[in-house]
C-alpha cells in the first residue's frame, strides 16, 4: 500500500519504509490533477486557482497578491483539503449507491474506495490524512450498523494515527 505524495512515498512491504521511488500508477493521479487544473476556462486566473485549491488542495496557481490577501484575511484554510471535502466525497457516493438500491455494506465500501481514490488525487497532507482516517472510522462504524459521532471518529482517528 502506498500514500500518494509528490516527493516521498510511504510504503508497507515487510516493514514500513520511506522511498523516493514513485509507483507506476501515480501517473494516473498526476494526469487527473493536471486535467482538473486545466478545465476552468472562461474565468479569471485567480478564480480558477481558488477552485483548484478548494477542490483538490492545489494552491500552487494562486497569484502572490491573492495569497497575501488570503493570509491577511485568515482565509488560507479555504485552499486546504479537510474533513468537509472527505464528507462531500463520501456523502455523494453513499447517496448515489443508496439511490441505486445498494446494501449498506456496499454503500460504505464504495464510499471508502472513493475516499481512497480522492486521497490519491489530493496527496497526503496531514489534515487530509486525519480527515480521511476519521471518515474511514465513521464508514466502518456505519457499515457495521453502529451509531456514530464526530467526536468518537476523531478520537479513534487520533489513536490510529
Amino acid at each position: 500500500m502506498a500514500w500518494f505524495g509528490s516527493a516521498v512515498w510511504f510504503t508497507y512491504v515487510s516493514h514500513p519504509a520511506w522511498s523516493s521511488q514513485t509507483p507506476h500508477f501515480a501517473g494516473v493521479f498526476h494526469s487527473l490533477r493536471a486535467a482538473f487544473s486545466g478545465i476552468n476556462h472562461g474565468v479569471s486566473r485567480d478564480a480558477s486557482a481558488l477552485v483548484s485549491g478548494m477542490a483538490i488542495g492545489d494552491p500552487s496557481q494562486l497569484s502572490p497578491a491573492l495569497k497575501s490577501q488570503m493570509q491577511q484575511l485568515s482565509l488560507t484554510h479555504l485552499v486546504a483539503v479537510s474533513g468537509a471535502n472527505c464528507a462531500i466525497v463520501c456523502g455523494l457516493v453513499v447517496a448515489v449507491l443508496a439511490g441505486l438500491g445498494a446494501s449498506r455494506l456496499t454503500r460504505m465500501l464504495g464510499a471508502g474506495a472513493a475516499l481512497l481514490a480522492y486521497l490519491g488525487l489530493v496527496g497526503p497532507q496531514p489534515s487530509v490524512l486525519r480527515a480521511a482516517t476519521m471518515a474511514i472510522c465513521v464508514l466502518m462504524a456505519r457499515g457495521l450498523g453502529r451509531a456514530t459521532s464526530a467526536l468518537d471518529g476523531l478520537a479513534l482517528a487520533i489513536l490510529i494515527l
